[in-house]
């Protein structure tokens, strides 16, 4: 789960800037002392990392292809398919 070679590759993003991998430990801090705090800081920690999350989500090939869908939809030209798909996927046409 929390594999050395993973947070490398992660975190070699930020090799040549300072000042966002700064800003990333304080985050990353900040979720560590929540959890030094017990079940009191459980909420805050979950909260911590869903917003990481959800904001990452965004930079990823997933936000790209839904928006690409998005878009077809829009402009009528989503295939029998791919509704299919969007509809299992719980998406209301």
């Amino acid at each position: 789960m929390l594999e050395g070679e993973n947070w490398e590759i992660a975190l070699a993003l930020y090799k040549g800037r300072p000042i966002p991998a700064l800003l990333l430990a304080h985050q990353l801090m900040a979720i560590k002392q929540c959890l030094q705090r017990g079940k009191k800081g459980l909420p805050d920690a979950i909260a911590g990392l869903d917003l990481a999350i959800d904001n990452l989500f965004p930079h990823t090939d997933f936000y790209k292809v839904i928006h690409k869908l998005y878009m077809r939809r829009l402009e009528g030209t989503v295939t029998h398919r791919q509704e299919e798909q969007l509809r299992q996927l719980g998406v209301k046409l």
